[in-house]
Formats: structure tokens, sequence, C-alpha cells
């Protein structure tokens, strides 16, 4: 089944995130799930990461089985990491953007952080202690 232009509005330009790179914490489900949709539309490849790998693995198929029915060159990957702990990341999302950045400099390899996990006010879900990240658009919902 073919999707037609009625499943895939988006407002924003098509193309608008061409072969940049995206993270989306709790991807797999949810409004998660709404956001990687739209970002693969513009063109953005995108990583869904979560804890929870039966959720993640579910999403993962059911999103790349839409995917393949909108026509859309964009890659989705999925990671599970627990975004709680620095370590695991900072080097699995820095390995991952790197597979999936399409663009000559090697410098940047995410442009967008969108951070849809359910976190405290009182603690900072992720940290950007370093200026790895300062290119990072954060979107926190």
């Amino acid at each position: 089944m073919r999707l037609t232009s009625k499943d895939l509005f988006c407002v924003f330009r098509s193309g608008l995130f061409e072969g940049q790179v995206a993270i989306v914490t709790g991807g797999g489900t949810g409004i998660g799930k709404a956001i990687t949709k739209e970002l693969l539309l513009l063109g953005c490849n995108v990583v869904i990461a979560s804890r929870k790998l039966d959720r993640l693995s579910k999403g993962g198929q059911e999103i790349r089985e839409w995917l393949g029915r909108s026509g859309q060159k964009s890659v989705l990957h999925v990671l599970q990491c627990n975004v709680r702990k620095e370590d695991e990341w900072r080097e699995t999302f820095h390995e991952k953007s790197k597979d999936l950045d399409q663009r000559p400099s090697p410098e940047i390899h995410c442009v967008l952080v969108v951070e849809n996990t359910p976190i405290s006010t009182r603690q900072c879900r992720i940290k950007s202690m370093s200026q790895e990240f300062d290119g990072v658009i954060w979107a926190g919902l």
C-alpha cells in the first residue's frame, strides 16, 4: 500500500533536514514516534533510543515499514541505550551518528536531539558537559 499525500502531510519544506542526523530518545512510541516520522519526512536520518529493547524493536519495525511505504530515502537506526548514564549515551550516540552522517565535515555529527523521555524536574537526564554538543538544538518535551 502506497501512502497518499494526506498520510505524508508536513508543514515544513520537503527536504529541510536532508542528510542531517537527529537522535530521538523514546522514539519508538507515542509522541517520540510521531516526531521521528516527521523528521524522516523532512529528510533527516534518525536514531531512536530507548532502554526498553522490546518497545524499541517494535516501534523501529513499524516506522521502517511506514518509511518503506512513504518512498523516503531517510535512514532509521534503533539504539538500546540508557540516556541517564552519560558515558553510555555519549559513546553510543557518537558512533551511531557518525554512521548516519552524510556530510563531508567529520566535526559535527548530530544536529538535533529530541529528549523525549520522562524526567524529574530535580535531575537533568542528559548533561551537556563538553563542547561536543554545542551545535545541538535541544527540544525537551
